[in-house]
């Protein structure tokens, strides 16, 4: 919503299921967009981001959203707070390696830190 003020910018939605609360789109429709989308950058949320499952989320049809953003985007970083670090939601988006990195504003544990290091994954703490 803030973006959407700015001058310059152009805000393209996909079409889907809107779920309540977050206001995540998916099924069919937001697949099919994003196939046909190729970000240079794509920023993801999550349900929790782990060492060894990788990035995960609650929500099924959303996983597949995910994983066609990653699959079409140079470039996919996951934003995660504190609370979703070392977090193992129910079905997995990707693991660390097919991320280009994560944004967060706390300084995860070292291994995922680590983990990110041996995938060739970029950590940002800002």
């Amino acid at each position: 919503m803030s973006l959407a003020a700015r001058p310059n910018v152009d805000i393209i939605v996909s079409g889907g299921h809107l779920r309540g609360g977050d206001l995540a789109l998916s099924n069919g429709l937001a697949v099919k967009f994003f196939e046909n989308l190729n970000a240079d950058l794509a920023f993801l949320g999550a349900g929790g981001i782990d060492t060894s499952a990788g990035l995960t989320d609650y929500y099924f049809d959303e996983v597949v959203v995910r994983q066609t953003i990653i699959a079409n985007s140079a470039s996919s970083f996951v934003r995660a707070d504190s609370s979703k670090i070392g977090r193992i939601a129910r079905h997995r988006v990707a693991r660390l390696g097919d991320l280009t990195g994560m944004v967060t504003a706390s300084e995860p544990r070292a291994a995922l830190w680590a983990a990110f290091a041996r995938a060739g994954g970029l950590l940002i703490v800002a």
